[in-house]
């Protein structure tokens, strides 16, 4: 189902089946709302143990890498490679990052770590010269890549803001253009999950985004 198309049934809702071009809510509003009970459900199947479904996965395919700055690194002695753009915020549980795939184009996985740990991991005596990653200021940094003129990873994960992961997908970053075209993307969410998630803010936000005036008489004024 597309983002739009559950905004959509969302506001028509909210209008009682009369929707206007003069609404008070926007639909990037209702989009943030539908973003946050998204969320909040996932974290409930994660609480109750429910193992994570990759409908919920979504693909940044190519990503941009550049030399990262030894300042960034800190004590890390290794060849270092990091994104060069902040990744969409993934949407942590548990402490877990939610990332579950970072490595190569082909489908080579690299190896999880967290910044703290990698002065040690590099120093290991058999596995310090594996190639590692881990997150940090919102940038994945790669060390010991298979060659220091690696250009691009794959990242796949669960990202806090759909939208955001699918623009940061689509954009030609290069050339400053984003390619998505409003709402209208596949919301990454099983379909069941999605009626629930309707009806959790029926149950709730409805109440008080009802309250707000609406231009019935679509004349610009409320």
């Amino acid at each position: 189902m597309l983002l739009s198309e559950i905004v959509y049934n969302i506001k028509n809702l909210i209008s009682g089946g009369v929707q206007s071009d003069d609404e008070n809510l926007s639909d990037d509003q209702v989009a943030f709302i539908v973003n946050y009970y998204r969320a909040k459900l996932l974290r409930q199947d994660n609480a109750k143990g429910k193992a994570k479904n990759e409908v919920n996965t979504q693909n940044l395919g190519r990503v941009n890498l550049i030399q990262a700055d030894k300042n960034e690194c800190c004590d890390i002695d290794a060849c270092i490679l990091r994104t060069e753009f902040k990744v969409p915020k993934p949407l942590a549980m548990n402490d877990d990052l939610n990332l579950s795939f970072v490595g190569t184009l082909s489908g080579i996985d690299f190896t999880k770590k967290t910044h703290n740990a990698m002065r040690w991991a590099c120093s290991a005596k058999y596995t310090g010269t594996e190639t590692m990653w881990y997150y940090q200021n919102g940038y994945i940094y790669i060390t010991n890549p298979p060659t220091s003129l690696m250009k691009f990873i794959n990242i796949q994960g669960v990202f806090e803001d759909p939208i955001d992961a699918e623009k940061f997908r689509t954009c030609d970053c290069d050339n400053g253009v984003n390619c998505l075209n409003g709402l209208d993307v596949e919301y990454p969410m099983s379909l069941h999950n999605v009626d629930l998630l309707v009806k959790m803010i029926a149950e709730t936000e409805l109440r008080l985004l009802m309250a707000l005036p609406t231009d019935t008489t679509n004349d610009g004024t409320d």
